[in-house]
Parts: structure tokens; sequence; C-alpha cells
């Protein structure tokens, strides 16, 4: 996993060559104190209708209401922030998440991501 104590991380998935991409999930912590809110930023170096250039998703959300416990207390395993979009070709994935969990607040002071799948179909 992906764990970091900064206040915020780009995490970055390079391809040697374009891939198509057409869905991306990003898997939270099943940790509260460990967990991101919403995922800043994903951008992604495309070209589309063989122009170059960046595409991106702004605050991609959590569901924390699916995700949390009845009881209100804990996260379930397995659950992602997913985002699905017409297929593009893709180089490279930026992916920019805050870390608000901080120790004074009874955080643990990092953010844990457990898992990231890009989503594409294989180049011919």
């Amino acid at each position: 996993p992906f764990k970091f104590f900064d206040k915020q991380v780009v995490i970055t998935m390079t391809f040697d060559d374009y891939r198509t991409l057409k869905a991306i999930q990003i898997y939270n912590s099943k940790n509260e104190d460990s967990s991101f809110l919403n995922v800043n930023k994903i951008e992604f170096d495309a070209k589309i209708d063989g122009k170059e250039g960046v595409v991106y998703i702004k605050d991609l959300a959590f569901n924390w209401d699916r995700a949390m416990f009845e009881s209100g207390f804990g996260v379930r395993a397995a659950y992602s922030a997913d985002a699905i979009f017409e297929e593009m070709l893709v180089k490279e994935v930026r992916i920019t998440i805050d870390n608000f969990n901080d120790v004074e607040s009874g955080y643990s002071g990092y953010v844990e991501v457990p898992e990231i799948y890009l989503i594409g179909i294989p180049n011919a």
C-alpha cells in the first residue's frame, strides 16, 4: 500500500506507451484514522483525436455513506473512489490526495491507499 505522512501526495504512474483507459478505482484504507476524505485531482496525460493534452477529474468523492459500518464506527474494507469515463489513450496518471489525519486530532498522522486500479483495454 501507499502510505504517506505529508500533507499532500501526488502518486504518479507512467506507461512506456499510450494505453487505453476507461475507469479508475482508488481504494481507501479500512482504518478510519488513516483514510482519505476524497481525491483532490486525477490528471491524465492523454491523446484524444490525435491531440495530446491533460484531462483531469477534480474532487472525486469517496462514498462514506456506503463504506461506513451501520454503527458509524470503522470503514468497511474494499471500498474505493471510482470514476468511469470515455475511453482515452493515456501515457501518465497523477493522483493528488490531501492528508487531514493530524496526530493532534487523534488520528494516525498518515493516509493509506492500499490499491489503485487503472481499468482499460489491452492495446492491440
